[in-house]
């Protein structure tokens, strides 16, 4: 059983996973398949249900500090993370886009402010 406070993330998990960021729970369901093969109890489901977040639960606490202090800037050995996350992560191409617009949105004030 895999607690998750967070509702979008659950509702990623029932999508056909093809919208940015999706390859994360792609990923997440090919490594919960890799461990149910080499368990012995293979024929029990993978379930995915919402925690809230305010219980005070020991591991959702623990990956709530653990993403602040990503949020601020620190991160995570490496070697410690699992080989997915080790390699350059996809590139959203609407990210790449409004990154893009918004850029040139600039360029586009500050020429038309220097224009006579």
């Amino acid at each position: 059983m895999l607690g998750v406070d967070n509702q979008a993330a659950i509702k990623a998990f029932k999508s056909d996973l093809r919208r940015p960021g999706h390859h994360l729970a792609r990923e997440a369901l090919r490594t919960a398949d890799q461990m149910k093969k080499k368990s012995k109890k293979s024929k029990l489901p993978l379930v995915i249900c919402w925690t809230a977040g305010h219980k005070r639960l020991e591991g959702n606490e623990l990956a709530d500090r653990e993403a602040k202090e990503v949020a601020s800037g620190c991160s995570s050995d490496t070697k410690l993370l699992p080989s997915y996350l080790r390699k350059r992560l996809l590139i959203s191409p609407t990210a790449l886009k409004a990154t893009h617009n918004v850029k040139l949105k600039k360029e586009w004030v500050d020429d038309w402010k220097k224009s006579d």
